[in-house]
């Protein structure tokens, strides 16, 4: 006769205990530090290291749609190919921006096309 003694946890129900920690530690992550930076950390894994197209896209959607907020007073954090960084709005992503990694700086001209009428 087969003895067993304990119990039998089959793979699945490994997994799921696994994925339920990795969910909780996430959780713990975005509540404590903040949401931002979670989804920074994980579009640098991913290969998400530039957003100016999606930037790019949004502020014309706001221009076009003459979303005043959204284009002049909405902040935005742009991420370069190179990891320089700068939070600005639609507004002034239409003149020089100053981007900075660590102590390095470099300005970048007009990123987004200037919205007539809409911030003045």
């Amino acid at each position: 006769m087969n003895n067993k003694r304990g119990q039998n946890l089959t793979l699945g129900t490994i997994l799921l205990i696994i994925l339920g920690l990795a969910v909780l530690v996430m959780l713990v992550y975005g509540f404590s530090v903040g949401w931002g930076n979670l989804f920074d950390r994980i579009t640098q894994f991913t290969g998400g290291s530039s957003n100016i197209d999606s930037v790019n896209q949004a502020c014309e959607i706001a221009c076009s749609t003459q979303d005043q907020y959204t284009f002049c007073d909405l902040t935005r954090n742009v991420r370069a190919e190179d990891g320089f960084k700068a939070s600005t709005t639609c507004d002034l992503l239409t003149r020089d921006v100053e981007f900075a990694k660590g102590s390095e700086s470099k300005t970048i001209s007009r990123l987004v096309e200037y919205c007539p009428g809409l911030c003045d």
